[in-house]
């Protein structure tokens, strides 16, 4: 696997490391390597190059970085500019962890080490003068260190080296963050260094000569780990987001967070009626109350032995049902109170608790609060009577828990989303399944119904988001954005936006837009992908027994189609030639009848054949030049190559006539040197 590649501009040359152990140069008129570095004894992570591409610094899962000097050949001694590789030294460093990343700062006197850990080590880079100085002292300081060793006599004397790595590097100091290093970068116009961290952050630090300070550190806005869960207002103004150890409520339309909560690790959310209080479902099995305004926590309920899964609202907004590991439906009520200090404030009141028969994992109620459906780990979902909580029905038929569901405004249809990557479709009168559909390449996180309607998004750990017709049981597009499982979902009650939250820390908001969506438009788009991944796969490796330099193209559905453009061109003009061939043909016959029976039948009689529409007005030839042309550069040798021997044979007739007539003579040459290779 190559690690890292870099062009030099002195040479036409590209350098290139791997995790072989091995960096090689490569000479790019010749395509063929020309020099391979076998000094390291473990993988090659990175490599950095100066500006005037006078040394090379490599990195690897050592405890030092070598360094490597470019030797140029002479002015006119050699045709080419490509320079020898030569080892310097090796240079100590304290880390234990691989080498991430070296960079030299725009200045070139700095060089930064980045390894896999929380620090970063910085290195002195002299020139000129400093090197001078620094080789003198050390060379006075060996030779002193002699003389006090042999008693002042020369004998056994030896000349210290003349030249040593470590007087162009000295390390400088080392910088320790909070949090282990992602990536690190200079700036190019002050001397400051910026750094990005596994948390999410941010750390700009100021560089001195012997010293170095943080300036600023950009660490609010976002979580710092995986978002479990989002929750809307009811008036779509604000949003709530949990994770592992704060909760954050951000303004929907300016998409700026204003106030961040120190909270347990939340598993589910809801904003309560009025928003004005927050209500976090933890991990660790409590119920957290929070007050918008000011942040503070209101009241923390022990409510459940385990995590709480779910928290669903009453329709009639005077109370909510809570759901956990501890297989326990607790009713809750909103209730005010007088606190310490006089104070009227909303307190949660626990009232009934029905025992499931095992872990519950997520539950909702419908619009007019007739039912309260339950999902529970045994793959099941039961469905109660909300009033008296008397069993309405047993939904049965996923082979993997149901993660989530939803009932529809109208209360006919119930959604639920399992692990088993399917979602199904009931009906809330008798409890039959409506359709099963494969909804994700991995486990359905979520499921939502926009209100006032049938349609549905789901969501799922193979980082999509899915919007379906529960009318018509078809997908309709898919949303593709996250970079990490989608854990949370949340839509206005309106339909115009979606709140999403997912593994990667990120929440985005999808927006409604006036652009028609086309199904069947969908479709084809998705099976192109999947054919162009498909080609992707198919392509040669090493092991295949590929050559180690190819043409930098790549086949894929914009070459096929390409290619099928240019097929049928040289299919029209070859149809066209034939009808002159046969008209030729007929002409001749006509000729030799006239003379053999002494007639004079007109040659105008037979009609000549008549033009495709798709030439516009140009000859078959001029046609299949114009259809060459119009490929794109780059896709034009991987299009050629879907031509049959036919075909190639037709083209070369082409070829053959626009040579004669001195048209487009350099395409002509690189396409016929090209099929002739």
């Amino acid at each position: 696997e190559i690690t890292a590649c870099r062009f030099l501009c002195k040479s036409s040359c590209l350098l290139s490391s791997s995790k072989d152990t091995l960096m090689k140069l490569w000479d790019l008129e010749t395509q063929h390597c020309t020099q391979t570095l076998v000094g390291h004894r473990k993988e090659v992570w990175t490599f950095a190059v100066d500006q005037e591409e006078q040394r090379l610094y490599t990195g690897t899962s050592d405890h030092f970085f070598r360094v490597y000097e470019f030797v140029y050949p002479a002015p006119g001694s050699s045709p080419s500019n490509i320079p020898d590789i030569k080892h310097l030294g090796n240079i100590p460093r304290e880390g234990k962890e691989r080498i991430v990343q070296l960079q030299l700062s725009p200045s070139g006197r700095l060089l930064i080490c980045q390894a896999a850990n929380k620090a970063a080590e910085l290195f002195n880079v002299f020139e000129g003068q400093d090197i001078s100085r620094r080789r003198r002292r050390r060379i006075n300081r060996a030779k002193k260190k002699q003389e006090e060793r042999t008693g002042g006599t020369e004998e056994d004397n030896q000349e210290p080296p003349e030249f040593m790595v470590t007087d162009e590097l000295a390390p400088a100091y080392t910088i320790k963050l909070e949090h282990k290093i992602s990536s690190c970068c200079f700036s190019p116009t002050q001397p400051q260094l910026l750094f990005g961290l596994s948390n999410n952050s941010l750390d700009i630090y100021d560089l001195q000569e012997d010293s170095f300070a943080k300036s600023t550190e950009i660490a609010l806005p976002g979580h710092r780990s995986d978002v479990r869960s989002v929750a809307l207002s009811s008036d779509d103004s604000l949003l709530v987001s949990t994770s592992q150890d704060h909760t954050k409520i951000w303004n929907v339309h300016s998409r700026v967070v204003f106030r961040t909560i120190e909270s347990g690790y939340g598993l589910c959310s809801t904003f309560l009626p009025g928003n004005r209080h927050v209500l976090i479902g933890t991990k660790e099995g409590s119920l957290e109350l929070y007050e918008v305004a000011s942040g503070n926590l209101l009241e923390e309920i022990e409510a459940h032995n385990g995590e709480v899964w779910s928290v669903a609202l009453q329709p009639d907004q005077q109370g909510f049902v809570s759901g956990g590991a501890d297989k326990k439906l607790k009713f809750w009520e909103f209730r005010m109170q007088k606190n310490d200090h006089g104070k009227r404030i909303l307190t949660l009141a626990h009232t009934k608790t029905v025992t499931m028969e095992d872990d519950i994992l997520a539950s909702v109620f419908s619009a007019d609060m007739k039912f309260l459906a339950v999902a529970l780990l045994d793959n099941t979902v039961k469905v109660f009577h909300a009033d008296t909580m008397n069993f309405f029905l047993s939904l049965y038929g996923h082979k993997l828990p149901v993660l989530a569901l939803d009932i529809s405004s109208d209360g006919t249809t119930l959604v639920t989303a399992s692990a088993d990557k399917n979602i199904k479709l009931w009906g809330l009168d008798f409890g039959d399944c409506h359709r099963s559909l494969f909804a994700h390449d991995d486990s359905v996180m979520q499921v939502k119904f926009v209100p006032s309607t049938h349609y549905f998004f789901t969501a799922g750990k193979d980082k999509m988001i899915k919007y379906w017709d529960g009318d018509t049981y078809e997908k309709i597009f898919t949303l593709p954005g996250h970079q990490g499982e989608v854990w949370g979902l949340a839509i206005s009650s309106d339909g115009e936006f979606l709140v999403s939250s997912s593994h990667d820390r990120s929440i985005r908001v999808w927006e409604r837009s006036q652009e028609q969506v086309f199904i069947d438009e969908e479709r084809e788009n998705e099976l192109e992908q999947i054919f162009e991944s498909s080609l992707e796969d198919n392509q040669p490796s090493l092991e295949d027994g590929a050559r180690e330099s190819a043409l930098a193209t790549t086949r894929n559905l914009a070459t096929i189609k390409a290619g099928e453009l240019l097929i049928e061109a040289i299919e029209e003009g070859e149809k066209d030639k034939m009808k002159w061939v046969e008209y030729e043909n007929s002409l001749q016959s006509l000729r030799e009848m006239n003379n053999k029976l002494g007639k004079r039948t007109r040659e105008e009689d037979i009609a000549k054949p008549t033009p495709s529409v798709l030439f516009q007005n140009k000859s078959a030839s001029d046609y299949v030049l114009s259809t060459l042309k119009s490929i794109p550069s780059n896709d034009l040798e991987q299009s050629l190559l879907t031509l049959s021997f036919s075909e190639v044979i037709n083209l070369f007739s082409h070829i053959e006539d626009w040579i004669k007539r001195n048209v487009s003579a350099e395409l002509c040459c690189r396409v016929m040197f090209f099929l002739l290779k």
